[in-house]
């Protein structure tokens, strides 16, 4: 069953009504509905290509609520960096993540293949992917499954585009 947008946007207005849900061990047991909606997200991903033997490129990631609208909270979200795109068990890459000095958002934790961002109050990363290898690799944005390192941070994260970004001599 699909909820239509209107219907989504009058339950994102109940925050603060009184209704509540149950959601497990990422949020607390008594989440207002309204906050619930807003800890869904889709997240859009620009890569810039490496060439002439660069081996640095900068990434955004900007997540806005499950409407397209803008947020206004900080959220953690998991990106994969991985070698084969849609494959989230391959992460082969070798380019690594880390956040651009005085830009928004911060990597919390990371590792090759993947890193666990923070976005700024409205739901902007901007950092920079370093590899010395000529490859091309994929980077998508999804829900941390492992665990998150605030809760007030949590979100789920409904839709992401695979990017790839491409590092040539």
């Amino acid at each position: 069953m699909s909820l239509s947008p209107e219907l989504l946007r009058a339950l994102s207005a109940l925050d603060g009504a009184g209704v509540s849900s149950p959601l497990g061990p990422y949020v607390s047991k008594e989440l207002k509905l309204g906050e619930f909606y807003r800890r869904i997200v889709l997240a859009g991903i620009t890569l810039t290509n490496a060439i002439g033997g660069g081996t640095t490129a900068p990434i955004v990631v900007q997540l806005t609520d499950h409407l397209g609208n803008a947020i206004d909270r900080e959220r953690q979200v998991l990106l994969r960096i991985m070698g084969t795109q849609y494959d989230p068990a391959d992460e082969n890459a070798t380019a690594t993540l880390a956040s651009a000095a005085g830009e928004p958002g911060s990597v919390v934790a990371s590792a090759t293949g993947w890193a666990l961002i923070q976005t700024d109050a409205t739901g902007k990363f901007e950092g920079t992917l370093t590899n010395a290898a000529d490859e091309t690799v994929y980077v998508s944005a999804g829900t941390p499954t492992a665990g998150v390192s605030d809760t007030s941070k949590a979100c789920l994260v409904i839709g992401c585009v695979s990017e790839d970004v491409t590092w040539s001599a």
